[in-house]
């Protein structure tokens, strides 16, 4: 991937901003910023690898590019049952990125723990670091 497309630039601005709203408190913020900086992250992927993918934006856009995504690389890099488990998490890391977008629910830092950092950090962990997708 090139190393300074403006997708990957947005992507670590979205990390910074996440991390810098999660030592804050703001849990709801450090939600979406995390989220976007995979996703991103993933659509810059997606056109890096000529990955066909039909998507255009509108109502399930994002289910359904994380979807291709998820799809290309289990092909691809040949995941296990437990990788596999653990990058279709995506999923679940963009419902609450609805939720702390869009419901009324505020955050605290044992629901973010559980419900959405952890989650995060293993995918985060096993793109970044195993797969090395980026």
């Amino acid at each position: 991937m090139v190393e300074g497309s403006n997708l990957r630039i947005k992507a670590k601005h979205n990390y910074k901003v996440a991390d810098y709203s999660e030592r804050r408190r703001f849990f709801e913020v450090a939600i979406s910023r995390y989220y976007y900086y995979l996703y991103q992250n993933i659509i810059d992927y997606i056109n890096m690898n000529s990955v066909e993918n039909m998507i255009t934006s509108g109502q399930g856009s994002h289910y359904k590019t994380l979807d291709v995504f998820i799809k290309y690389v289990s092909s691809k890099k040949n995941l296990d049952g437990e990788n596999l488990q653990i990058i279709s998490m995506l999923q679940k890391l963009r419902k609450a990125r609805h939720s702390a977008d869009y419901s009324d629910q505020i955050w605290s830092r044992e629901i973010f723990e559980k419900d959405f950092k952890e989650v995060f950090t293993m995918v985060d962990n096993l793109i970044r670091e195993e797969l090395q997708l980026w």
